[in-house]
Parts: C-alpha cells; structure tokens; sequence
C-alpha cells in the first residue's frame, strides 16, 4: 500500500508542469498562485518558486511539491482577451462614408500619428518593464545574516557569481561583506578593520548616529550597501554606478559600535530637486520611526541647502504611508502655529517641502480648498486639533544642533 502511494506521488511529481494555474499553501492557508520556476532538489523531489496571484512580490518564495495543487481547467476553455491598443474609432465616429475637408484630413492625421507614437512608447515602455520582470523574478537568496538578524529577504538581488543563486548569505554588519558560509564571516570579523560605516559621522544624538558614505570615496561599501537594498526594494536599479551619489546610514551606537539601521541615498547635484533618491530601513526596525527619521533628516539637509526639496517618484507602498505620516505632522503644526493665513507657497518655504508634495497631503487630510483661482487651507484649531488626535507622533526629533553637515559647495 505504502509502495502505491510512492509511486503515486512520484507520478505526481513528473506530471507537474509550470504552467497553468495553481493554489499555493501560506500560513497555513491556499492562495490562487502561479509558479515562475521549478528546480529539482534531489531524483524524487522538487521545488517551485511561487507568486500569488494580486500579491506584492516581497511574498514570492520557494514552495516544497506539497505546497502546491495545480487546479484542472476545461479542455478547450480560452481566457478572454481585451486589447490594450486604442483605435482612431475609439476617438472619432466613422467618417468613411462622407466627404472631408482638407482641415478635417489634416487633423485627422495629426491625430493618428500621435496615437501611434503613444502606441509606440507605450509598448517600449511595457517591453522594459516585461524584460525587468524576467530578470528579476526569481529570488533566490531567502534570507541574510547580518549582525544578530537573520532576516527573510523579499525581492530578487543582483548580487555576482554564485552568491547570487545562493539561498542565504552572511554578511558584515559595518562594511558589508558578504560571503555564503558563516565559518567565513568569522573569519572575516576577526580581522574587519571597521566597527562603523566608513565615512563621515555627520549626525549623533544619544545611541543614534548617521555617517556620510561618497560613493567615489567609498565605492566597494557603497555598491554593497545597493545590493542589500535590493534585496528588500523591488524598483531598485542603481547598483554599481555609484559615483554620483551620497549615502546617510543611520545606526544605533553601543559598546560594541554602529550597528546599521537603514539609510537614503542623495545625488550630488540633482536636476530636479530630489533630496532622497532611494530610502530603506531594514525589516527588523520597520514600524519604530527610524523611517521618519530619515525623512526628517533628508529635508533638514536640504533646509541647510537652502532648497525646496522631495523624494524621487514614484514612491514604493511603503515610502508613500512614511511620507504622507512626516508630511502631515510637519505640516498640521507649521498650520497650527501660524496666527495668519499661511499660503501653500509660505508653507514650502518653511518646510522645504515642494509644493506638489503639500498639496497631495492636505487633499489627503481634506484640509484645503479653492478660492479665488488659488488654493488655500481653511480650517480652524479646533478642526487642526481633530486632525492631529488621528496622527501617529514621531518617536525621534532631529536634534538640528547636533548635525556636522555643510552644503557640498562649502564643503572642505
């Protein structure tokens, strides 16, 4: 009996194939699911690397075989398609059967060219974004080690050779070597001239501290630190040209030294004011307000730069919920101080919040309207204070006296 289950099982095996559709087990549950890619882990077994279906990637994972139920479909039984591409019809009636003007051909005209350069960039752009699926969909290092966290990763991670088709890697938490035993690790920890992130120690407050890392000066760490990244980041493209950038690492300080918490990366000279081009903490300090943090050190950085500043779009789930919590704080008490009306443009110049970024968050809180061909917040305290009740205070304030910082211009 035992026999015939075996070989059951094993005609199991060989008969599933990746494609087609699936449910797949998660915390004990089945989801619709379907499998990216298959590899064998010894003669009888096997595994899938699995995405659920409308889930964000960071869930995608390696699945055993009993994991995974394929779900039969009717033979013959076709999807239905839509096309995404849009007609002239769709846009003007049928004129095939009258006669046009010379004006109305030449719009005509117009108009379909432009569709089909629309056409074009579109299919460019799906073409790109299909080809970055491709190469990034399989996440093949599951986990790290990196100081005291062993953490699940959740995206694909171009890292070389093969320790980029390793399941787990180890690595240093000050310099962020990286290697896939742990033996080595040691070995390497014990000679690691570092107990901080190279650089630059620009801000320190009680345990929190940030360093400042040139991606020319330090450009090994700095590539290192975008691999990491990447690993939790699914948008993520810089990885080795790393010149042009500066990165603030923020650490919390013992006896022992810096222990990495998260950090942004900045350009040098951003043509359009973006003082955060890319932003990450890592997951065993998400949702204690190191995020914020590093928000608020970003614009107090472009406050001593004398710039109205804002992330680079488009902004992760993530980014968005850590933005849209420091814009609405920072904003609800510049409104709730001022004994004046204050205009959108007034309250950018206090906060080197841009104005775009402003008007999105007091749309989001319903605290703006439109009078007068401009806009403008009419509220009252009493409305102010409801709002603020409902806000999330910060854990951290920059404490601005204890930044080392100069614009790049007056640097030395």
């Amino acid at each position: 009996m035992k026999a015939n289950r075996s070989k059951n099982k094993a005609r199991e095996r060989e008969s599933t194939d990746v494609s087609g559709k699936y449910l797949a087990k998660r915390n004990d549950e089945w989801y619709p699911a379907e499998i990216l890619q298959k590899r064998t882990i010894d003669q009888n077994n096997s595994e899938y690397y699995v995405h659920y279906t409308s889930c964000d990637r960071r869930l995608d994972r390696w699945l055993s075989q009993d994991d995974v139920k394929f779900i039969p479909t009717s033979q013959g039984q076709e999807e239905p398609t839509t096309s995404a591409t849009t007609t002239i019809s769709a846009i003007i009636p049928d004129i095939s059967n009258r006669k046009m003007t010379r004006t109305q051909k030449k719009r005509l005209d117009e108009i379909n060219e432009s569709l089909m350069e629309t056409e074009s960039e579109s299919q460019e752009l799906s073409a790109l974004e299909e080809e970055r699926k491709a190469l990034t969909k399989v996440k093949y290092i599951t986990e790290i080690q990196i100081g005291k966290h062993e953490i699940d990763t959740w995206y694909f991670s171009p890292y070389p050779d093969e320790y980029g088709k390793s399941s787990k890697l180890w690595i240093c938490e000050y310099c962020l070597f990286y290697t896939r035993y742990a033996v080595s690790l040691h070995l390497h920890e014990r000679d690691c001239e570092y107990n901080n992130p190279p650089g630059t120690e620009v801000y320190r407050s009680g345990a929190i501290s940030i360093y400042e890392a040139d991606g020319r000066l330090h450009k090994l760490y700095c590539q290192n630190l975008c691999l990491l990244a990447k690993l939790f980041l699914d948008h993520k493209t810089l990885f080795f040209d790393v010149e042009a950038f500066k990165f603030y690492v923020l650490c919390i300080v013992d006896m022992v030294g810096a222990h990495i918490v998260g950090f942004f990366s900045k350009e040098k000279d951003s043509p359009d004011c973006f003082n955060v081009a890319c932003l990450l903490v890592l997951p065993p300090y998400q949702k204690h307000g190191y995020g914020r943090l590093l928000i608020a050190f970003s614009y107090e950085l472009s406050k001593l730069e004398g710039i109205v500043a804002g992330p680079e779009t488009p902004l992760s789930d993530l980014g968005l919920l850590a933005y849209r919590s420091y814009w609405s704080w920072v904003l609800l008490q510049e409104i709730y101080s001022s004994d004046d009306e204050v205009s959108i443009t007034e309250l950018s110049y206090r906060t080197s919040i841009n104005e775009s970024d402003i008007l999105e968050t007091l749309h989001w809180l319903n605290l703006i309207k439109y009078l007068k061909n401009s806009y403008c917040v009419c509220v009252t305290r009493e409305t102010l204070l409801g709002v603020f009740k409902k806000l999330k205070p910060p854990r951290f304030f920059i404490n601005t006296a204890a930044i080392r910082w100069y614009p790049y211009d007056n640097a030395m």
